[in-house]
């Protein structure tokens, strides 16, 4: 088959885990003998030039273009709430991105186009596929059609801009031009309801389908004498990072041999620090190159997340299995349905120090079995790898068991949007 994978992002620019996924997504279909090409945005070159840059990349042809709009996607967090507004507007229409993708499309010939992220990239693309009569399969990664932001932070459920006019006024807009692709792939089962309680993508065929794991992969263990915990994200607020910090000197107050190791970036990374003080068990790393994941897992017994707001499938679960290592997972959004108590790691109740806490203990407890775990972990990234991911993607490209969106029981979202 001629596939198209389209994202706002896609390396070496990357922000979150849907670029990781894309990018797992194009090599493992690749890997399987199909044609594979990639369109995505970069940020406005130096010589302010946004035509198409066209590239092949280990049999890749990898498209990528400014999409003209006030700033790049990357830059919104720099800006106040009427210019993002402004942004926002023009993200849903932008005729340069339509046309653009239409004429790529057009060269490339596809059988399916799969879209993935598509904000700051335009969602005029789903206008463009629509246009030009190619089979659509969109996959959801966050709450960005429904709020602006993004972002839905546990307490703060509510809000003009969560559910309010301004929000349902943004939401009406993106289902108006987003329309019903052929199909629809929710990662997460929340995710799923989340998008069918708002009416999003009505005569679309609905499919749950976890991210790919990466291949599994076996490192030597560095051995050490305390138990030590691993965060890989951003440094962001919405991650509760202050929360874990703060949380975690409570530990090692108690005695307990533990080491929290921190790697990305992020506007938060200051605070964290200044947080985290002069404790020598606590470090950042900043940034590293997902070559050098390997070695940073080999040091872990467990990774975090401590996230404050309603994710779909953070990729780092997926991605700490992958290597045998558990995960401590905050009970909020799409997170959880991964992670199963003394199995392949533990829960804790969202925002709740205390329940943070007592997950570190039992952690820290469970040493003894801590290779029980890791089999269990590396278990699930067997049956969930790239490969089984792509054969998957291919059966609904060609419309085989496309309506199996409701496979098991569907996790209720914990609270309910306004009438």
């Amino acid at each position: 088959m001629r596939i198209c994978l389209i994202n706002n992002l896609y390396p070496p620019h990357a922000k979150g885990g849907a670029e990781r996924v894309v990018s797992e997504e194009a090599q493992a279909l690749k890997a399987l003998g199909h044609d594979i090409c990639v369109i995505t945005a970069v940020p406005l070159p130096d010589d302010g030039d946004a035509s198409v840059k066209f590239s092949d990349e280990d049999g890749i042809r990898v498209y990528r273009f400014y999409p003209l709009n006030l700033f790049f996607y990357g830059e919104l967090v720099r800006h106040g709430s009427l210019v993002r507004s402004i942004w926002h507007l023009w993200d849903l229409v932008n005729p340069f991105t339509a046309r653009t993708v239409r004429e790529i499309l057009k060269r490339e010939r596809p059988d399916v186009v799969h879209t993935h992220n598509l904000k700051g990239i335009g969602f005029g693309t789903a206008s463009a596929i629509r246009r030009l009569g190619i089979r659509h399969v969109h996959t959801f990664h966050d709450v960005q059609l429904a709020v602006p932001s993004g972002l839905i932070i546990k307490g703060e459920e509510h809000g003009p801009l969560i559910d309010g006019v301004p929000a349902r006024l943004y939401a009406r807009l993106v289902k108006l031009v987003v329309g019903s692709p052929d199909v629809v792939i929710a990662p997460s089962r929340f995710l799923l309801k989340f998008y069918e309680e708002r009416g999003f993508c009505p005569r679309s065929h609905k499919v749950f389908l976890t991210n790919p794991s990466p291949t599994p992969t076996l490192v030597p263990r560095v051995a050490s004498g305390e138990t030590r915990f691993l965060f890989l994200g951003q440094i962001e607020a919405h991650k509760g990072i202050i929360e874990l910090i703060e949380t975690f000197k409570e530990l090692l107050a108690d005695g307990t041999k533990a080491r929290l190791e921190f790697i990305g970036d992020g506007s938060l990374r200051e605070r964290a620090a200044a947080a985290a003080g002069k404790e020598r068990n606590i470090v950042f790393y900043g940034r590293r190159n997902p070559a050098q994941f390997p070695a940073l897992f080999a040091e872990a017994d467990w990774s975090v997340l401590n996230t404050l707001c309603y994710e779909n499938a953070p990729y780092i679960v997926p991605e700490s299995f992958s290597y045998g290592v558990p995960i401590l997972v905050a009970d909020i959004g799409g997170a959880a349905e991964l992670v199963k108590n003394g199995h392949n790691g533990y829960q804790f109740t969202a925002g709740d120090k205390i329940a943070l806490l007592t997950a570190l203990r039992a952690a820290v407890a469970a040493r003894p079995r801590w290779a029980e775990f890791s089999s269990a972990c590396l278990r699930f990234a067997e049956l969930h790898d790239a490969r089984h991911h792509a054969e998957r993607l291919v059966e609904i490209y060609k419309n085989k068991d496309a309506g199996l969106a409701h496979e098991g029981p569907v996790v209720p979202i914990r609270y309910r949007p306004r009438p």
